[in-house]
């Protein structure tokens, strides 16, 4: 099981809760709800309350970071293009990836996604193309030393003249 992409604001959550809930016009009494979850389903109060924790933990690991995406963007017909980010100063955290290109008929390009410091460490290997945009959320953030160069290498099986374009999101040090 993985956490949801957006996180719920737990007391907007409860205190919504708490006004009942009515599904196809009938108002269900959940007055009682937190003593039938204690009591029957202590384990799942007590999963709700560590998933919280974990919410509480993972927001404030991150406090000392800012968001930031990067956007590449190129017009091709390269059998393998190169599109590399090489990590400022600061050390970040990979958190996502989105991708397209405008060629969407015979559809056989792929890429991969790698970091390189002394040798190089693949992180998404072969991923292919749809006919859609595209985005991978990193269910781990990816931690990404200073000076450590990012790099996708896009594969144009069909070597078709097309504008491919990823927009890496990371987290970067304050």
């Amino acid at each position: 099981m993985s956490l949801p992409s957006y996180i719920i604001n737990w007391d907007e959550f409860a205190s919504e809760l708490a006004k009942g809930i009515t599904i196809d016009n009938v108002n269900i009494d959940n007055s009682g709800i937190e003593f039938l979850l204690e009591t029957y389903f202590p384990e799942i109060v007590g999963l709700l309350e560590d998933i919280r924790d974990e919410i509480y933990l993972l927001r404030t690991k991150y406090d000392n970071y800012n968001q930031k995406i990067i956007g590449f963007s190129r017009k091709t017909n390269n059998n393998i293009e190169v599109l590399e980010f090489i990590n400022p100063e600061k050390n970040m955290y990979l958190t996502g990836i989105s991708f397209s290109h405008n060629h969407l008929e015979g559809i056989g390009d792929y890429f991969n996604l790698s970091i390189e410091n002394n040798q190089a460490e693949l992180i998404f290997s072969e991923v292919s193309f749809k006919d859609a945009l595209q985005h991978k959320y990193f269910n781990k953030f990816f931690p990404v030393p200073a000076g450590v160069k990012v790099k996708i290498t896009h594969f144009n099986e069909d070597n078709r003249e097309k504008h491919i374009w990823y927009d890496l999101e990371y987290l970067e040090q304050k």
